[in-house]
């Protein structure tokens, strides 16, 4: 019988979820750390308590982040597979790229090694 938390599997994920509440548990206590010594002093602000900077980072969470769960696709390059050979340069592609990497940047970094060429010699 194939069962997917056999043994092994088990052991990590009650590894990690306390690990995991215990990371969570620490940053936010980082914060009201960092906050409590900094916005007092700089900014007239008042000392938060630990939910408060919980609250904090949720709202900061909320506000510029925003929540995006992993789907199928499981990640954030919606649809692109950049290892695919597919999408890949062909042949006549890379020697295009290749020179025109070389007519743009060969002069920049023929003048920067001229400029260390005559740092050394001083």
């Amino acid at each position: 019988m194939n069962n997917r938390f056999s043994g092994n599997k088990k052991k990590k994920l009650f590894f990690m979820i306390p690990c995991g509440i215990t990371l969570a548990l620490l940053f936010v206590w980082g914060v009201q750390l960092l906050w409590n010594v900094l916005m007092p002093e700089i900014f007239g602000l008042k000392i938060i308590s630990f939910w408060q900077a919980f609250g904090l980072l949720l709202l900061s969470k909320i506000l510029f982040g925003g929540f995006r769960f992993k789907g199928r696709r499981g990640g954030r390059c919606h649809g692109h597979d950049f290892n695919n050979p597919s999408q890949q340069f062909s042949d006549e592609d890379r020697s295009r790229f290749k020179a025109e990497w070389k007519r743009r940047f060969s002069a920049a970094c023929h003048d920067r090694n001229r400029n260390d060429d005559e740092i050394k010699k001083q």
